[in-house]
């Protein structure tokens, strides 16, 4: 199937061959929302597409707090595809890597936030619920990305 542009639930642009990939990428925003039980359905928007930027950084996202070796391969997969990505994708993928990063500032994050804050509901109520409390989960993630 051909990559093209699709529209996610907040109408921002998703590169992706897939409408499960996008159809997943909204279920995950319902459940982020809702502080739902089923979150995990990021990881079939990978496993529809797994050259999206958004599906590969939101499926880290999820994973880095309880299997973040799990985390990584998708934090590269979402990385290795920046140069494709629409500008959305890519204001989320710099917000979350620096929130997952080593040297995070909260001063940088918020300015992050703020850029990316724009472009859903999603950031504003579900992202800053991440709290990294394993500093060497950090360590490990942000080093291997340099």
């Amino acid at each position: 199937m051909e990559e093209s542009v699709k529209l996610d639930r907040w109408g921002y642009e998703v590169r992706t061959s897939s409408h499960h990939c996008i159809s997943a990428i909204n279920s995950y925003y319902y459940q982020e929302l809702s502080y739902g039980r089923e979150r995990s359905v990021i990881l079939e928007a990978v496993a529809h597409d797994k050259d999206c930027v958004l599906a590969n950084i939101l499926a880290s996202h999820f994973l880095y707090s309880s299997a973040s070796s799990k985390a990584l391969p998708l934090l590269h997969a979402a990385k290795s595809h920046l140069e494709h990505a629409t500008l959305y994708e890519k204001l989320v993928f710099d917000a979350i890597s620096y929130l997952i990063s080593v040297d995070r500032d909260d001063d940088v994050a918020v300015e992050l936030h703020s850029k990316a804050s724009y472009a859903n509901n999603y950031f504003n109520v579900s992202i800053w619920n991440v709290t990294i409390t394993d500093s060497s989960k950090s360590n490990n993630l942000a080093s291997s990305l340099e």
